[in-house]
């Protein structure tokens, strides 16, 4: 949003003015929403106006022209007469109200049009929601939502420009006097709110946690961001949909297999996607790595069979019961299906796995001769716990903490994820952590209280996959693979730091004869050439992976599938 002044041609096709105000005294009153027309000129302006104290005070949006909170000088009302005046745009606005009708005239640069307003009906909250509406969230997603009034009632989508996602449908959509509210079902969210004027403020709510959500009307909202290294249409290879028997009796995966041109035998691979419920592309704020990344092995020569994980899109089974190993066996599930495929060198398939996927192929290389290889992306080398604690004092440096105050609250958590690798007994961990939690300051309370509540944080820690993660440690998986290995971290990356992680693949790859281990300066956790290498970036950059990324791994997997 600009501000700033609009420029003399200021001349309005629709002029809204929105004043979320009480009468004062027996003054006629000015609360609800007026709208009128000027002949001339194609720019909108909008006028809001608040009571402060025993006055007033507005403010004047011209969204064509990207300028908004223009102040006003003064705004007086006396009996009916309504006066409004803008020296920095030489113009005023005179009106006289009565009933349900404003009348008088807009003034610039010397030159008086008549303008006249009606109230519309349906309240000050219904009258000016019609249109779009947009605000960034506390993640820094841009998030937009388009209001219309037909005659059937009120109805609405939303789009999240920065995740790639357009039109997605907003549910139960309901006003109430000043009152605005709404569901996303599909996304497990919600918006309670209060409008006023041009703005609509409240809080968004997904998964249970709770965030400030201040949406402003604009008139050219955000678009979904290019992502040029997306492939497009027709691609120069086969693209195929199958159905793949998972790990499990009621698993069955939904993938997509390329093919490059020729009669093979080719090398091949499974994609494996990291922690978190992920579609076949690894669709993540707004990105496809592995779109990108299984085009660019697929155009070197090399088959790739990638997957929606179990429970997902349109794979079956259920994702919030499945643990890493159960997806080590989807894994080896989709190798299976590589082997059985004519034109693949049943030799040459391995897995290339990120973040979590990471860690299944090292545990699928472990246990199963049939995988000849693995390429890790930013592989954890500790335990989920010691990760988890250096992203938060990541997060708490960037904040400002000291380190004595990182230490505390290291201490704090590890004990609550002590309860949850040791108590095996679900009712017993959640009264453990209960009591953690009641043992906190009431700062931390209210922290955890802001973000979804004990209850929420209590259910997330206690999922079989957490409870297996805190479990495992990827080095004894690591210590006993013996095939080929090329492992990257980006030198960015907070979400699997390389200065903690390189050391320890080192050390548990020891073994192993053929070991290639690179630290690429400037990349973050996706990969994505950054600033920070914060998540907050992941969505604003341009770029889905590197392209030395991309030529990393495809020369290394086809010099490997000639040996």
């Amino acid at each position: 949003m600009q501000r700033g002044r609009i420029s003399g041609a200021l001349l309005a096709s629709v002029i809204l003015l929105t004043a979320a105000i009480a009468a004062a005294g027996d003054s006629p009153s000015l609360a609800g929403a007026w709208q009128g027309e000027l002949v001339v000129g194609s720019l909108r302006v909008v006028l809001r106006i608040d009571r402060v104290g025993s006055g007033w005070k507005a403010a004047l949006d011209s969204p064509d022209q990207g300028s908004h909170d223009i102040p006003a000088a003064s705004v007086e009302l006396a009996g009916d007469q309504l006066d409004v005046t803008f020296p920095g745009l030489n113009g005023t606005y005179r009106a006289r109200l009565g009933g349900d009708g404003l009348r008088g005239t807009w003034t610039q640069n010397g030159k008086a049009l008549p303008l006249a307003l009606a109230r519309r009906a349906g309240g000050p909250a219904a009258a000016g929601l019609g249109g779009a509406w947009e605000g960034v969230l506390e993640t820094k997603l841009t998030f937009v939502l388009h209001v219309e009034h037909p005659a059937t009632g009120w109805t609405a989508t939303a789009d999240s420009p920065d995740q790639h996602s357009k039109g997605i449908p907003v549910d139960a959509f309901t006003v109430a006097g000043d009152q605005v509210s709404f569901a996303l079902k599909g996304l497990d969210a919600s918006f309670q709110g209060r409008s006023a004027g041009d703005r609509l403020a409240g809080t968004f709510t997904q998964h249970g946690r709770h965030f400030p959500l201040q949406l402003a009307r604009t008139d050219h909202p955000a678009t979904v961001r290019p992502r040029p290294q997306e492939p497009g249409r027709p691609l120069p290879y086969d693209e195929i949909a199958l159905t793949v028997p998972g790990g499990a009796p009621d698993v069955q995966l939904a993938c997509t297999l390329t093919r490059p041109p020729g009669r093979g035998p080719f090398a091949a691979v499974v994609l494996v996607t990291g922690s978190g419920p992920q579609d076949r592309d690894e669709t993540l704020m707004g990105h496809k790595p592995f779109l990108v990344l299984s085009d660019a092995l697929t155009q070197a020569g090399v088959e790739v069979l990638r997957c929606d994980d179990r429970g997902v899109a349109a794979s079956t089974g259920a994702y919030d019961k499945a643990t890493t190993l159960d997806f080590t066996a989807d894994a080896l599930a989709a190798v299976a299906e590589l082997r059985r495929r004519p034109e693949v060198e049943r030799r040459h398939i391995g897995i290339v796995g990120h973040s979590e996927g990471s860690m299944v192929a090292a545990i699928a290389a472990a246990r199963s001769r049939d995988v000849a290889f693995i390429v890790l992306l930013a592989p954890p080398a500790m335990s989920l716990r010691e990760y988890l604690h250096l992203q938060r004092a990541w997060f708490e440096r960037r904040a400002g903490q000291t380190e004595s105050e990182i230490a505390a609250t290291r201490a704090k958590w590890e004990e609550a994820y002590a309860v949850v690798a040791e108590e095996k007994d679900d009712a017993k961990a959640r009264a453990r952590l209960r009591a953690l939690y009641d043992r906190l300051p009431a700062g931390d309370r209210a922290s955890i209280d802001g973000g979804g509540g004990f209850d929420a944080i209590a259910s997330q820690l206690l999922t079989p996959w957490q409870r297996t993660a805190m479990s495992l440690d990827p080095r004894a998986y690591l210590a006993r693979v013996r095939v080929p290995v090329l492992a990257l971290l980006g030198d960015r990356d907070m979400q699997v730091p390389p200065d903690a992680t390189v050391p320890e693949l080192k050390k548990s790859l020891a073994g192993d004869r053929d070991v290639t281990i690179r630290r690429l300066p400037g990349l973050n956790h996706l990969f994505q050439t950054a600033q920070t290498g914060g998540p907050d970036e992941y969505a604003h950059i341009e770029e889905t992976m590197s392209p030395t990324v991309l030529s990393l791994v495809s020369g290394w997997v086809v010099d490997h599938a000639r040996r």
